[in-house]
């Protein structure tokens, strides 16, 4: 039964920040604006009977930015960074890595510095 009590403590304590937040949010004055735009086109839209899809369809130029805009935000796929070997050269120890994240290749960074173990690597 604790749990429950713990629960729901923690679910008022979600709720009045959640609270404040919103409070917060109806005090900006950037917030105020777009609601004012948001409530004064849909009163636009009941006094013409249209619906928000019948707005956009008045207004192509708008759409095709959009669908642009959407359209370029995909990336392309990443190169993938060749494999290096990396081979130390007083322990004959290899390593195998697209970069030189490893922990080992850092241990041997702290003791030798980036660009001689960088020398140790060849391409694979």
């Amino acid at each position: 039964m604790s749990s429950l009590i713990a629960d729901h403590e923690k679910l008022k304590q979600e709720q009045d920040r959640i609270n404040q937040q919103l409070a917060e949010l109806e005090e900006d004055d950037n917030f105020r604006r777009d609601k004012a735009c948001k409530e004064a086109i849909q009163k636009v839209l009941e006094e013409h009977e249209k619906t928000p899809q019948e707005l956009l369809s008045l207004f192509p130029e708008i759409v095709a930015v959009a669908t642009q805009k959407k359209a370029s935000s995909h990336k392309q796929p990443a190169t993938q960074r060749p494999l290096i070997r990396y081979t130390h050269p007083e322990t004959s120890e290899i390593v195998e890595s697209r970069g030189l994240n490893k922990k080992v290749l850092q241990d041997w960074i702290k003791k030798h510095d980036t660009k001689t173990v960088k020398s140790w690597g060849v391409e694979v």
